[in-house]
């Protein structure tokens, strides 16, 4: 049977006809000279049963767990902090109070253009004033920030007649819905009106004005 030493957990051999099975044996460490009472009881599970061994290995338990939650509470922390700037700017469009803590760390909040496009373009022509109505749409599952849009008005060779950035009439957008777009811009020359003209949409990503005041 094996033994252990409740002084300095130095595990022995013993041989079991050498420990009473009624009143044990009275031992001598050789290691640190620790005298103990040894009964049969003692050699469970290799002897690491004794009081003072498991009270131990229980404390040890408990810091290990201890520090296991410890690591990942800290992983988890990590991997929301990540989170929270990786997708800042969907988090803001749904939580626009949290613009204020970006920015307060330096970090950009723009519209992320590849959520919206810009749909149902169309305009009427009187005289040199061109009047332009669209729609904004977020075409993601997600709200997002409502982007300015640069529009310009081209004859078919490409030269350009007139331009204009619009800043959106709301700051956000929500999943799915659509913002009109209204715009009126003023041509550098009256055409004729057989003269074709082309308006071209583009979204601008930056944050519209009224945020940027904030």
């Amino acid at each position: 049977m094996h033994i252990q030493c409740s002084s300095c957990q130095t595990v022995f051999a013993v041989e079991d006809k050498e420990v009473s099975a009624v009143k044990g044996r009275k031992v001598r460490c050789s290691v640190c000279n620790h005298i103990w009472i040894v009964t049969r009881d003692d050699a469970l599970n290799g002897g690491m049963s004794l009081p003072f061994a498991s009270s131990g290995a229980s404390a040890s338990g408990k810091k290990k767990r201890k520090l296991k939650w410890i690591l990942i509470s800290v992983l988890v922390f990590g991997l929301l902090l990540g989170g929270a700037v990786i997708w800042r700017n969907i988090i803001s469009a749904i939580l626009p109070s949290t613009i204020g803590i970006y920015t307060a760390l330096n970090l950009d909040i723009l519209p992320d253009i590849s959520m919206v496009e810009i749909a149902n373009i169309r305009g009427e022509r009187q005289g040199d004033t061109v009047r332009i109505r669209g729609e904004i749409v977020n075409i993601s599952m997600w709200p997002t920030h409502a982007p300015p849009v640069f529009i310009s008005v081209q004859n078919m060779a490409g030269a350009i007649l007139a331009v204009k950035e619009v800043e959106p009439d709301e700051l956000i957008i929500a999943a799915g819905k659509r913002l009109p777009l209204n715009v009126q811009l003023t041509l550098d020359e009256e055409l004729r009106s057989d003269v074709e003209t082309e308006i071209v949409a583009i979204a601008v990503a930056r944050m519209p004005k009224p945020h940027q005041a904030q």
